[in-house]
């Protein structure tokens, strides 16, 4: 071929490239603002994750990051380390083209980035380029509005632009990345800070490389820090935390982190509050992701269990689900059979509402889903079995207590989890407060204390449901004792 001839074969190829560029991005910034991928939800993780995965400057150990929405605008500012030019050129084709989509720049500038277009067609972007060490500040603006032809055009205008980025000489105080979206969609926004607000405790124990956060909006400003991470138990399990602020004192949590061994995978997470007297537990709300691959699993809110697992699944890109291959399986167990133990740890700590990180309970069986809720089922069963046998319930008047006497149980006595029903065959009966007299004058009876006994109910009934056989009682029948019998099930 001669050299005009390969010459004008290269600019159709690079011509035909670009024209899939621009379907690509303009099928993949439909998909972002169809409302089926969970974008307006998921977009501050996909710039968090652009931010953790580029990681510090060098010689600082985190990143810093703020969001400010002003109800027109919102900024988007970080000061990691710099652009390479691969990850400008992942950024330019939207992550599309097959170079730009390894591991190390689908994150960083790829089509998870992609995601955030639900907050705008257009972004004005300023980043700081390194070039073979020389680095350089280069601004373009990503207009993908409009068809095809009009996103091609964009393509090549920014081209254009980052042919003119200018040389720096120093970067110190100044942003690595300045992203202003031309807002839109604003509930978008407003979606996803109230996600962002909500997940960022967790966020700090999922992201070692994260620094200081800021959310602004026209009704709040808040400024989230870490300190420093303090080891409180070496094994069995490990335990460190984290003092997490929001700039108001009263919203200080303690985030705690839990491993078997320094070589797992997998980490519990539980959120521990200020009390009046004892640290206090924060249950996730109904809904909240159980799961954690650095960032929230969206779909996962609904797994029966009260701390949060985090470890490096395998998950698409939507972030929506655990793929559960055998390595996600085999962490999951991992972080499983640490939940005993770290429910122990808190029982012991003397943690409030700690039992509640005791309540697992069995999947629903769907069509479609049973092989995998089997799986979950045998192994929550296990972790149950398990609990049952660990000195957790804080009974009325001998202390901690097993639900059932066991090998690790260190007690000879069990607690008794009194129902109120007259007949453990009735569906209802009195409250738990008309029987609390007789419940509490019985002989070798050993109930929750009384503020906790309803939900200590709740909590031995799921287990049940595992295959726990624990004590329950009622009112029986054909007895004349104070409590009329007592009735196993």
């Amino acid at each position: 071929m001669s050299e005009i001839a390969l010459a004008l074969y290269e600019k159709a190829c690079n011509a035909q490239a670009q024209r899939t560029e621009a379907l690509r991005i303009r099928t993949r910034v439909h998909d972002a603002r169809s409302g089926t991928t969970g974008a307006a939800s998921r977009w501050p993780f996909e710039l968090l994750q652009n931010v953790h995965d580029a990681g510090p400057r060098t010689g600082k150990e985190r990143v810093n990051v703020s969001f400010k929405w002003d109800g027109t605008t919102l900024l988007v500012e970080h000061d990691g380390t710099p652009f390479e030019l691969q990850e400008v050129a992942a950024l330019l084709s939207g992550g599309s083209s097959k170079e730009f989509e390894g591991a190390d720049t689908t994150g960083r500038f790829g089509t998870g980035f992609m995601v955030t277009h639900v907050l705008a067609f257009s972004i004005d972007i300023a980043i700081v380029i390194s070039a073979e060490g020389q680095l350089e500040l280069a601004e373009v603006c990503l207009d993908r509005r409009g068809e095809n032809n009009a996103i091609l055009a964009n393509i090549q205008a920014s081209h254009e632009a980052i042919k003119s980025a200018v040389p720096l000489g120093t970067i110190e105080n100044f942003p690595t990345a300045q992203l202003r979206y031309r807002v839109d969609t604003p509930e978008a926004v407003a979606e996803g800070f109230g996600n962002l607000r909500r997940t960022l405790p967790y966020l700090f124990a999922t992201c070692p490389k994260l620094g200081d956060v800021v959310v602004e909006d026209p009704d709040r400003h808040e400024t989230w820090t870490a300190g420093p991470t303090v080891l409180k138990r070496e094994a069995n399990p490990g335990v460190s935390v984290r003092r997490v602020s929001n700039g108001t004192a009263i919203e200080d949590v303690d985030v705690f982190s839990c491993k078997a061994s320094e070589q797992s995978r997998a980490t519990l997470i539980a959120i521990v509050r200020d009390g009046d007297v004892d640290p206090r537990v924060q249950i996730p709300d109904p809904g909240f992701p159980r799961l954690f691959a650095r960032f929230p699993v969206r779909d996962t809110g609904t797994l029966p269990m009260r701390l949060i697992l985090d470890a490096p699944f395998d998950q698409p890109q939507e972030r929506d689900r655990v793929s559960m291959i055998e390595s996600d399986k085999a962490m999951i167990e991992d972080g499983l059979t640490l939940l005993p133990e770290v429910v122990l740890y808190a029982a012991q700590s003397n943690w409030q509402h700690a039992h509640r990180l005791a309540h697992i309970d069995q999947i629903s069986t769907t069509e479609g889903t049973s092989h995998e809720a089997d799986w979950w089922n045998e192994h929550l069963s296990h972790v149950a079995r398990t609990l049952s046998e660990l000195p957790i319930v804080k009974t009325a008047e001998r202390g901690l207590a097993p639900a059932v006497v066991g090998e690790n149980s260190g007690v000879d006595f069990h607690a008794d989890f009194v129902l109120p029903r007259f007949s453990l065959k009735d569906s209802d009966g009195p409250s738990l407060d008309r029987l609390w007299s007789l419940v509490i004058g019985a002989d070798k009876v050993d109930p929750p204390e009384k503020d906790l006994a309803s939900e200590w109910n709740r909590i031995a009934e799921a287990w049940q449901r595992l295959g726990v056989n624990a004590s329950f009682l009622g009112l029986a029948e054909g007895r004349q004792d104070t409590l009329r019998g007592k009735v196993l099930v």
